[in-house]
C-alpha cells in the first residue's frame, strides 16, 4: 500500500493514550481468510473506512479511521491481541497548526488577524494555556511537537520587523525559553517541515543546520548540513556537506565528541542527492549517488549512477551496484535501500515496467539474491520494501510474506488470500502485524513465534 501524504491533523496524532478499550467482537466476528501457517496467527479487526496507519513509537501502531467529520483514532500493541479506540478528531481547516496529544490535550496555532503578530499558539486541556505570540508561519506555523509529546520547537517573531527567534517549551513544566541564538532568514525559510528529532527527544536539528539541547536551549553544535539523519541510538548524526549546492561529502557527528568527521568524498562529477539510511545498530551507511550533470539539466528527480555501504568504523566504502554488476538503467531506478538491524545484508529494490525487483547483498561473504514482483510496504522514515529484524529480513511477494536469513535463505512464513497492505515486526522480533485488503474493508491479524515456522 503506497502510504498516503497526511494531512497536518493526521501528522499531529503520534503516540496518543489509550482512554477506552473496544470489544474486537462487537466489531466483527469471522472465520480465518488466510491459509493457516505453521505460526499461530490471530484476528484482531476490521474497518469498513479507509484507514491511515503508522507506528507511533516502537510497537505502538496508530490507526485513522476517515469518518465524514473527521477522523476517529484507534491504537494497538504488535504483541497484543487487543484494539483500542482513542478518541475522534473533528476537521479544522481555519487552523495553522494542529497537534492531538491524547483525547483530552490538543496543539493548536490560531490565526486571530492579519500578520504573524496575531498568532497565538495554545494548549487545549481541561486548564487551557497559552503557549505563545507572534507564531511564525510559512504554509503552516513553525511549530513541532517531540515524538515524546514533551517539547515543542517553535519560532515566533520579535519585536522588530524581520527578527525571529526559536524557543522550545516544556509541556510538563509549562515553561518556555529562548535558544540560544535568533533564527536566522536562512533558518527560518527551511525549518518547516525540518526538524530531526533525535531517537531519545533530548537534542533536535533545526532546518538541517543547528543542534540544540532541549533541556538546556544550549546550541551544541553548528553542522550546516543537508538530508540530515539521526542513528537509531542517537549516538551518531549523519549529514552531508555541499558545495556550490551540490552534496559533495557524507559526514558523521558523533555526539560524544561532537567533533565531524568527513567519511566519504563523491567521485568527480558526482553528487550527493541526500537519502541515506542506517542500520539499527549505528554502524553502517548506506547512500545512493548521482550524476551531477543530470541535475544541471533539470530533469527534475536525481538519477542515481551508484550505491555505497559504508562501514563507519573502518570508513571503508563497498560500490554495493558495482559488486551486484547491475546496468545503469536500474540503478537509475533504485526505490530503496534497507540494512537488516546488524547491519551484515543490505537490500535495494529497483522498478522496471512490470513492478518492483528486490536484489539482497550479504556485505560479508558477497552473496547475493534476486526476487521480483516485490510489494510495496513502508517504513517509518522512509518509504520501503522490507521489514527487518536483527539478522532477518521480510518482505511481500504475491501476497506472502517470505522471511530471508542472513544467509540468505528464505522461507514462507504466511499466505494471504488477500491483499497485504502493510508489515509491522515488534522491537522483538517475535510478533507481526498484519493488515490485509478485503473487499469487506480492511482486516488487521497478528502472527506470532513466526521464525523457523515456515509453511
Amino acid at each position: 500500500m503506497k502510504k498516503k501524504i497526511l494531512s497536518v491533523i493526521l501528522l499531529s496524532m503520534i503516540a496518543a493514550g489509550c482512554s477506552e478499550e473496544m470489544n474486537i467482537e462487537s466489531i466483527v466476528k469471522e472465520s480465518v481468510e488466510a491459509q493457516a501457517p505453521a505460526a499461530e496467527h490471530r484476528f484482531i479487526g476490521r474497518f469498513d473506512e479507509s484507514i491511515n496507519v503508522y507506528r507511533a513509537f516502537k510497537n505502538r501502531i496508530m490507526i485513522q479511521s476517515e469518518q465524514n467529520e473527521g477522523f476517529e483514532v484507534y491504537s494497538l500493541d504488535i504483541n497484543l491481541p487487543s484494539l483500542h479506540f482513542n478518541y475522534k478528531v473533528h476537521n479544522q481547516d481555519d487552523l495553522l497548526y494542529i497537534r492531538q496529544l491524547n483525547g483530552e490535550r490538543t496543539i493548536k496555532v490560531k490565526q486571530m488577524g492579519n500578520g504573524e503578530e496575531n498568532n497565538v499558539m495554545v494548549l487545549e486541556d481541561k486548564s487551557p494555556k497559552n503557549i505563545a505570540k507572534r507564531v511564525a508561519y510559512s504554509g503552516n506555523a513553525l511549530v513541532s511537537v517531540s515524538p515524546s509529546q514533551r517539547h515543542i520547537v517553535y519560532c515566533a517573531a520579535g519585536d522588530i520587523q524581520n527578527n525571529y527567534n526559536l524557543y522550545v517549551y516544556d509541556i510538563e513544566t509549562e515553561k518556555s525559553q529562548q535558544f540560544m541564538n535568533a533564527a536566522t532568514e536562512d533558518l527560518l525559510n527551511d525549518m518547516e517541515g525540518n526538524i530531526a528529532w533525535s531517537p531519545n527527544n533530548d537534542m533536535v536539528v533545526v532546518s538541517n543546520k543547528q543542534v540544540f539541547d532541549i533541556n538546556t536551549g544550549r546550541l551544541i553544535k553548528e553542522i550546516n548540513g543537508q538530508s540530515v539523519k539521526w542513528a537509531k541510538d542517537g549516538s551518531k548524526l549523519a549529514y552531508i556537506r555541499a558545495e556550490g549546492g551540490y552534496g559533495k561529502a557524507v559526514c558523521i557527528l558523533d555526539m560524544s565528541a561532537l567533533e565531524p568527521e568527513e567519511v566519504f568524498i563523491t567521485n568527480q562529477g558526482e553528487y550527493l542527492p541526500g537519502y541515506m539510511i542506517w542500520n539499527g545498530q549505528g554502524t553502517k551507511l548506506a547512500f545512493a549517488t548521482a550524476a551531477q550533470e543530470d541535475a544541471e539539466a533539470e530533469y527534475g528527480a536525481a538519477l542515481y549512477k551508484a550505491v555505497y555501504s559504508l562501514d563507519c568504523l573502518s570508513k571503508e566504502a563497498v560500490r554495493v551496484d558495482t559488486a551486484l554488476q547491475m546496468q545503469q538503467t536500474e540503478i537509475m531506478n533504485l526505490q530503496s535501500l534497507h540494512y537488516n538491524a546488524a547491519g551484515t545484508v543490505l537490500t535495494l529494490v529497483t522498478e522496471n515496467f512490470s513492478g518492483n525487483d528486490l536484489r539482497v547483498f550479504n556485505l560479508n561473504t558477497e552473496a547475493s539474491s534476486f526476487y521480483s514482483n516485490i510489494e510495496y510496504l513502508h517504513d517509518e522514515d522512509n518509504e520501503d520494501y522490507v521489514c527487518s529484524t536483527e539478522n532477518n529480513i521480510y518482505f511481500v511477494q504475491n501476497s506472502s510474506i517470505i522471511q530471508l536469513s542472513e544467509s540468505l535463505d528464505s522461507h514462507k512464513i504466511y499466505q494471504s488470500a488477500a491483499f497485504i497492505e502493510d508489515v509491522y515486526v515488534s522491537s522483538e522480533g517475535n510478533t507481526m502485524l498484519i493488515i490485509e485488503k478485503t473487499e469487506k474493508g480492511s482486516v488487521l491479524r497478528q502472527l506470532v513465534n513466526f521464525e523457523k515456522k515456515y509453511m
